[in-house]
């Protein structure tokens, strides 16, 4: 056995399930915050966790259809559906915290928030169109894609890229990440390939508590391979990231020290996520075109990146690669997909203060966005909503006449 597969081999023995961690995830009756879905991997469930703004406890409720609880103008009628990971759901805040709740109040009407936590851009692409094909879709659709929710989309099982911290029973109330649909670019043809997810029934997450059958099942995957070389550089297979770089059109390939070939492979691995979200989003465009209904995305990013970037460095250099770069939005302005860049916004809002890169990300993050990280994010795309939506939203509507004030059934007796 070479050195390489040594080391595959011991990467995916040390991810194997705790056969109580699945236990506990598939009782529900033990307080999870997630539960099972066979197509997307997991969903939410209400929870009350220590894990807001100075310690707090944050509550996140869901209602049946999946949904976060709405608080502001809950009984309007919604026009405005959000999908993505956790910068979408609201994580480390409270109901009535997030930005879909702060821009709510503000435009007048409401916002749903089908947020998952740890979801990929394919993940939340699958969820938008299950949604939307039921009695909760809306004509205006928020699609937040944040940092490496690329590559999320790419990984058979997501666990793989942080079981080091997380295989402990302490984090077993947290359990998620189990495999869920994903996918690739053929290799040939380099078109979107979508694959089903291999363990689409409760029972076959026992399967990932056999380390033996783990590695039986993974050891080909190119992307596990890819993660198992990130943590050994110098065992990595340069010839599986020259072939990924070239489905990307990616090539900055430098392999000349293991630094190197690890800032090489992450940008790789990033590009080949990018490629396939451009794809993604090429194909949900013109679907939803067709059914008259509108995409925004909004980029958002980690704090590390908020902080090398104010710090000076150009977003092209940073540690870790430049999580949505010009390819992706330029493709975005070739679709004429409106998009609103985080970055840019937290550059802008970073020179007009007299702090430190770091304490100006504190101000916002606490890990996710703290209560006005959420409020920057609402008021940093307020401007790019209201000129997307058709018909304006209340507030921004004219009075017509002499009226000065509008009541629509929004005042008691109206």
């Amino acid at each position: 056995m070479t050195s390489t597969a040594r080391h595959l081999r011991e990467f995916l023995q040390a991810a194997t399930y705790r056969r109580e961690s699945v236990d506990r995830f598939l009782d529900s009756n033990a307080g999870n915050w997630a539960c099972f879905d066979p197509e997307l991997g997991y969903t939410l469930r209400d929870s009350f966790l220590p894990d807001g703004l100075d310690g707090c406890r944050t509550l996140q409720r869901y209602h049946p259809c999946g949904s976060r609880r709405m608080i502001q103008f809950a009984d309007k009628p919604c026009r405005i559906n959000t999908y993505g990971n956790s910068f979408t759901q609201g994580a480390q805040v409270s109901d009535g915290e997030t930005w879909q709740e702060v821009l709510a109040a503000h435009l007048c009407e409401p916002i749903r928030n089908f947020g998952i936590g740890g979801h990929g851009v394919y993940q939340a692409v699958r969820r938008l169109r299950r949604h939307e094909a039921t009695g909760e879709q809306a004509d205006h659709l928020i699609l937040t894609i944040w940092g490496d929710d690329h590559i999320r989309s790419i990984n058979s099982w997501r666990w793989l890229t942080y079981f080091r911290d997380w295989n402990t029973p302490a984090f077993d109330h947290l359990f998620h990440s189990n495999p869920w649909d994903y996918a690739r670019l053929d290799e040939n043809t380099g078109e979107l390939v979508e694959i089903p997810n291999a363990f689409n029934k409760p029972e076959d997450l026992y399967k990932l508590t056999d380390p033996e059958y783990v590695h039986e099942h993974f050891h080909a995957d190119p992307i596990v391979n890819i993660l198992a070389g990130l943590e050994r550089p110098d065992l990595m297979d340069l010839e599986l990231i020259e072939r990924m770089a070239q489905l990307a059109d990616w090539p900055e390939l430098n392999f000349a020290s293991n630094e190197a070939r690890f800032r090489t492979a992450w940008r790789a691995y990033n590009a080949y996520g990018v490629a396939v979200t451009i794809k993604l989003l090429t194909n949900l465009h013109k679907d939803l075109a067709s059914m008259g209904k509108k995409l925004l995305v909004v980029l958002a990013y980690p704090d590390t990146t908020i902080v090398e970037v104010c710090s000076g460095v150009p977003r092209e250099e940073t540690r870790y690669p430049d999580w949505h770069p010009f390819q992706l939005r330029h493709a975005l302005r070739d679709l004429s997909i409106p998009f609103v860049d985080m970055l840019h916004a937290h550059l802008i809002d970073f020179h007009t203060t007299c702090m430190t890169p770091e304490k100006y990300a504190n101000r916002y993050y606490i890990g996710h966005y703290n209560p006005t990280g959420n409020h920057f994010l609402a008021h940093s795309i307020r401007s790019q909503v209201v000129k997307w939506l058709d018909p304006k939203p209340p507030a921004y509507r004219e009075n017509g006449g002499d009226d000065l004030i509008r009541y629509d059934g929004y005042l008691p007796g109206s």
